[in-house]
């Protein structure tokens, strides 16, 4: 295989499908943040061809995306676009559904912040925004697995952590966002769906 690989996003790519699934059939258009290499995008998508799914990244994993589209058998996957968080020119396009995996404990909170601004800005009124990932609970983590993971993230910068539920929710309610669900996932992750109040 000569295009990039994720794991983990391979492994986990059903039980985040299972649970989108219900949701993304109310809808037409989805913006992916931090795709990374695509699979998600390209699995999603060969499985709900009513969905146009816009991958984005930072521009170097750019061309290991479009690696993936070409070879998948989706046509409703597009082209993948530049995307940073603390940038204002995403913010203009209209989407129903906002996704994003393993995102938010690999930025700083400022950045997270102007995630939610970002797509608070970009939803449409009846419009979700899921987020997957590992997540602690009142600012405690959930399984040993995911506090040694906090501790790696935190060797690597003083500005990444697991993120606590609470603390998102509390994050989205300035945006006018309500947390409607929270689904345990495999590994001890989460999905976490929030709505436009």
């Amino acid at each position: 295989m000569n295009k990039p690989y994720i794991g983990a996003a391979d492994r986990n790519k059903e039980a985040i499908f299972k649970v989108l699934k219900p949701f993304l059939r109310k809808g037409e258009k989805l913006l992916e943040i931090g795709s990374g290499t695509g699979q998600h995008g390209v699995y999603c998508c060969e499985r709900l061809p009513h969905l146009q799914w816009q991958p984005t990244e930072l521009e170097y994993n750019i061309h290991g995306i479009r690696q993936w589209i070409a070879d998948s058998q989706a046509r409703n996957i597009l082209d993948p676009l530049v995307l940073d968080v603390t940038s204002h020119n995403w913010r203009e396009r209209s989407y129903d559904f906002v996704f994003t995996s393993n995102t938010a404990h690999y930025m700083s909170w400022s950045n997270v912040t102007s995630m939610f601004a970002g797509v608070s800005s970009t939803l449409t009124d009846s419009g979700l925004f899921f987020i997957y990932g590992p997540f602690h609970r009142l600012g405690f983590p959930v399984s040993d697995g995911n506090k040694k993971l906090d501790e790696w993230l935190q060797e690597q910068s003083l500005e990444f952590r697991i993120r606590s539920i609470d603390e998102l929710e509390n994050l989205g309610g300035e945006f006018d966002f309500r947390l409607e669900h929270s689904f345990l996932m495999p590994a001890n992750n989460y999905i976490l769906v929030f709505c436009c109040r």
